[in-house]
């Protein structure tokens, strides 16, 4: 996706992810290539799909909406009365 490949990109040998809000960490050793990290575990727990990746250290060039999103907002938006939080 392009955010993985956002995340790679970014990614340097000694930057620390956090999975699954922090339960797990691991940090990179090699960048082996545009799409292929080598990491070590640092925290480890059980590895499941579709759990958030963050790094801290890291400022990556991804939009935080999709565009699904800023449909479903502006769509909120026009409800009477609006929607006030999402």
């Amino acid at each position: 996706t392009v955010e993985q490949k956002a995340l790679i990109k970014v990614c340097k040998p000694g930057v620390t992810l956090l999975i699954e809000d922090g339960l797990m960490a691991v940090k990179v050793i090699e960048k082996v290539s545009d799409a292929e990290l080598r990491v070590q575990v640092e925290r480890g727990g059980k590895l499941k799909a579709r759990k958030g990746v963050n790094v801290p250290e890291c400022e990556i060039d991804c939009a935080a909406l999709t565009a699904k999103d800023i449909e479903d907002a502006e769509y909120l938006l026009t409800l009477d009365p609006p929607c006030e939080y999402i």
